[in-house]
């Protein structure tokens, strides 16, 4: 594995709540990705069936740690809004060098 292939990246953890964890795969990347596309869909048009497909969803971490995903929607919702935006855009233009 390549230092290249670690990235952070924010997760709802079901046990935590929101943390940083490190990725080593693009599939992962991808699954979290997708998780928070369909959990904001959830919070706009109220159907948690977005939310709970990731039920079973298992995503490790560079240290070979589980995290399962939050599936409830009202959880999903608080943590949400406790969500560090910049910290996206910022990470956004550190990869994509502006």
């Amino acid at each position: 594995m390549d230092e290249f292939d670690k990235i952070e990246m924010w997760i709802f953890d079901r046990d935590k709540g929101m943390i940083p964890i490190v990725t080593v795969t693009p599939e992962e990347r991808s699954i979290i990705g997708s998780y928070f596309n369909d959990g904001r869909y959830a919070m706009f048009s109220g159907d948690s069936s977005r939310l709970e497909k990731y039920e079973n969803t298992i995503i490790r971490d560079a240290d070979g740690k589980p995290h399962k995903l939050v599936t409830d929607l009202d959880v999903f919702e608080t943590l949400d809004e406790e969500f560090p935006e910049e910290d996206i855009f910022e990470t956004y233009h550190e990869l994509m060098g502006y």
